[in-house]
């Protein structure tokens, strides 16, 4: 891999983790103190939804392609090249989500136990918990819920070398089939899973086939598909708020996320020529992305939690939130990490499997 797809990747990563930030603070139609305070469908509304369910989709599909690309690069399903993976692996995905699923129960744990503050989570007692609910949120339904994506990565590096098989021998039939299940599947059981599983794929047929990745006819086009994207986010936005039939809707949302992702990654290559420095300054933070990610959850819903204490639950107070606590988020989490690497490397190498 050259150096400049090595960037390239690294750039639409940090971007994409700013995205998954906003998307995870969307505030509408959330419960507050155990109950939904419902809003009529207003402008504040439409600008949350066409953030958090329309722009910020494409982040964790690229994450599961970038993450099949790496996997499968150079890959020849030899049992040497299998323990190889599976041993970086441990120290790239597992110890990561241990120590991040651990983290956040401590954290939870003593908000719980601080007078004043408690009363705001005590959805769920952790001292009730039984063994059986502890295993669970350690290993599967981690409180920091973000840590799904790692856990479905957990999965599907333990499926490659099955994957492979169906990549390398059926190519392009076998990413059509996943293709097909994910575009028509939406139901709440392995919704994810499906998701992960196709873009991995995808990703690991870009791993053996990597002139795919060179879009010459796209790459002339990128600004009009970017301007093609906005829109069909904002037809499928439309169909949401007329709760029209909710095939079509989830069909629109899905061809959407595909458009989105090819037109980032083609719209990149037209910004490295004009705003080179910009994205220099983005592959330096982008040694940020992965601490962003496990620590952005829950401290973003501390964060909102104090800002609804703070401001108010009136509907202009929603949208105020929904920028703010993300903003706060990330300067945070950036500042946290740099600091954590600078001062105690061996830890933060630990906690972020050494990115």
């Amino acid at each position: 891999m050259n150096s400049y797809l090595s960037n390239k990747i690294k750039t639409i990563s940090c971007i994409s983790i700013i995205l998954v930030v906003f998307l995870h603070s969307y505030n509408f139609d959330t419960k507050q103190n155990g109950s939904v305070i419902v809003f009529e469908k207003s402008i504040f509304w439409f600008i949350e939804n066409y953030i958090s369910n329309g722009l910020t989709r494409i982040a964790v599909p690229f994450f599961f392609i970038f993450s099949g690309f790496l996997f499968f690069l150079n890959y020849n399903n030899s049992l040497s090249e299998i323990k190889l993976k599976l041993r970086k692996r441990v120290k790239t995905l597992f110890i990561p989500y241990l120590f991040w699923s651990i983290f956040g129960i401590i954290i939870y744990l003593l908000l719980q136990n601080i007078p004043g503050i408690k009363t705001y989570f005590t959805k769920e007692l952790l001292v009730d918990f039984s063994l059986i609910k502890w295993i669970d949120t350690i290993f599967i339904n981690p409180i920091p819920y973000q840590l799904w994506f790692v856990r479905d990565l957990m999965v599907l590096v333990l499926l490659s070398p099955l994957l492979f098989l169906g990549i390398k021998y059926l190519k392009i039939v076998t990413l059509l089939l996943l293709f097909s299940i994910w575009i028509y599947y939406d139901f709440s059981v392995l919704k994810n899973s499906i998701e992960a599983l196709f873009f991995y794929s995808l990703g690991g047929y870009l791993a053996f086939n990597k002139e795919k990745w060179n879009m010459v006819f796209l790459k002339n086009h990128a600004i009009l598909l970017f301007l093609l994207w906005l829109i069909i986010l904002a037809v499928s936005l439309m169909l949401k708020f007329l709760e029209y039939n909710v095939i079509a809707h989830t069909i629109v949302h899905k061809i959407s996320i595909i458009i989105g992702i090819i037109s980032i990654w083609n719209v990149y290559d037209l910004l490295y020529v004009k705003q080179e420095k910009i994205i220099n300054r983005i592959i330096a933070m982008s040694s940020a992305t992965f601490f962003i990610y496990a620590s952005h959850e829950p401290l973003l819903t501390i964060i909102k939690k104090i800002l609804f204490i703070i401001l108010g639950k009136k509907e202009i107070n929603y949208i105020e939130i929904y920028f703010i606590a993300p903003i706060l988020v990330i300067i945070f989490s950036y500042f946290t990490g740099n600091f954590l690497k600078r001062n105690f490397s061996k830890f933060h190498g630990i906690i972020t499997g050494n990115r």
